[in-house]
This record gives structure tokens, sequence and C-alpha cells, in this order.
């Protein structure tokens, strides 16, 4: 998924001919899943007990709390597949290309992210229609800055998820409609974290 091609992703939300509100998004008003997530922070890398992991200058890892599912407003089930969370980092289309790291970066699900640091990796699962779900597990998106220390540049930016839900097989949409609550959107920065493990996530260990 972190390779996929961002513009392939951009033509095929065209392609749907959907509204945008964030990233793109699927399904009649009348069939909702919220995804409730909060931004933890950002950090530049760690070393694990298999030796230095993803440290390298002008990029910087963005860790989010995937908090909840809600579909108590949708009759239909939701396959929520962490892997397909992303930042968009030109969410102008029409500027794509033409600054620093424009496209898409996708979430990671590597259990090496979160092992080190104690917590559970989060899971794909099947939300049932009008049900809800606690999910509380982090994923990781590795995003490029323009300071040589990206954690310093990112923890100053408020980002946001997004999620691929165009189908692999027919390139369509599906229901039902996919929209983020941001439980800290007013927060603007948070601590600069060289290293991953002191990274305060509020998680029990």
């Amino acid at each position: 998924m972190a390779n996929r091609n961002s513009k392939l992703v951009a033509l095929a939300c065209a392609a749907a001919s959907v509204s945008v509100l964030s990233g793109c998004e699927s399904g009649s008003s009348g069939s909702t899943v919220k995804i409730h997530y909060s931004q933890i922070g950002a950090c530049n890398g760690y070393a694990s007990d298999t030796g230095a992991t993803g440290k390298k200058a002008n990029h910087a890892f963005i860790v989010f709390k995937i908090e909840s599912l809600d579909g108590s407003q949708s009759g239909e089930a939701f396959n929520f597949e962490a892997g397909r969370l992303y930042v968009d980092l030109a969410p102008n289309k029409e500027t794509w290309g033409s600054s620093l790291g424009a496209g898409l970066y996708f979430a990671s699900t590597d259990a090496r992210f979160t092992k080190p640091l104690g917590v559970p990796v989060i899971e794909d699962m099947k939300l049932p229609g009008r049900e809800s779900a606690t999910i509380d597990r982090l994923v990781f998106v590795d995003v490029p800055t323009a300071d040589a220390n990206g954690a310093a540049e990112a923890s100053k930016i408020s980002y946001k998820l997004s999620y691929d839900a165009v189908t692999k097989d027919t390139g369509r949409i599906p229901d039902p409609k996919i929209e983020f609550v941001k439980t800290n959107e007013s927060q603007s920065t948070w601590p600069a974290t060289e290293d991953c493990l002191q990274l305060e996530t509020g998680m029990k260990k």
C-alpha cells in the first residue's frame, strides 16, 4: 500500500465521481462509518533489538491512534483495513509533483513499529452494520519533511488521515461512506521526539 502510485489513486477517486470530504469517500448520505482518531506526535526513528529502524534525514514518522469505529449510522458492513489509511500532503490534486513530497503516504501496520513501544499492532476487521468497535491501536505514517530533523518540523503540523476506499477489483467505491473525526483537532503542536521509544502514547504497555 505504501508504494501505491498516488496519481492512480487520485484518478480512481475522480472516476468514481464522489465528493471529497476527507480523501476518497463513499456511499449514500444515510450510510456512514465514522473513524475516530487522534494525532499522537512525530518522531525520527529508534533502535530495536534488530538494529536501527527507520531513521533518516528529511523524514518523520507521524503517529496516530485509531480510537474507534462508529458504524451506528450505517446499515452496511465495513471492512476496515488499516493499511488503507493515508496522509495526503497535497490535497489540491493540481499541485501534485510540484511541491515537496506531494502525494499519498500510507500507514504502516508493521508490528516492528509497535512491538518496541510495547503496544499491540492494529488489526484489520469487519464491522457489522449498526455496530461500533473500540480500536485503540497505533499506526505510523512515514512522511517527507523540508527540515533534515523531520520530527522538529512534523511536530508543528496537524496532519489529517484519509482512507483509500477504492476496491481493487472494480475501481468503485462501495457503501458505506467514510467520515473522519479527529478528536484532538484543536491541537496544533506536539513534542518533537527524536527517539520513537520515548513517544508518549498514553497507552498501557
